[in-house]
């Protein structure tokens, strides 16, 4: 099984070698953002066999943002899915859930 680090690596490796992008995260970010909107599309008119592809588009983009600043993707997903379980979420009036901020301790 692949680490999400040694993934991160092999991206960002395999790009170098082709010759894209592995310096700058705002060219990155607004590729990422790219790919997000192909997802959506495929989402939205329900093309299953394009999402896979997609997702995984949003992905690489990601794994490669997180490579470039020396971060594990997957452990600050896991890192943030910890703070997100300690959250406490009420609905609004809309029925929309929103987060309740913890008072300020004094």
């Amino acid at each position: 099984m692949t680490t999400t680090r040694a993934l991160q690596q092999d991206i960002v490796a395999h790009k170098r070698r082709k010759g894209f992008n592995t310096t700058s995260h705002d060219r990155e970010v607004l590729l990422a953002m790219r790919e997000l909107g192909e997802l959506h599309e495929a989402l939205d008119h329900n093309r299953r066999d394009e999402i896979g592809g997609e997702l995984a588009d949003v992905a690489i983009y990601l794994l490669t943002i997180a490579e470039m600043h020396g971060l594990d993707l997957g452990e600050e997903v896991v890192r943030k899915m910890q703070v997100n379980k300690a959250r406490r979420y009420e609905p609004d009036e809309s029925g929309t859930l929103i987060r309740v901020k913890n008072p300020v301790q004094s």
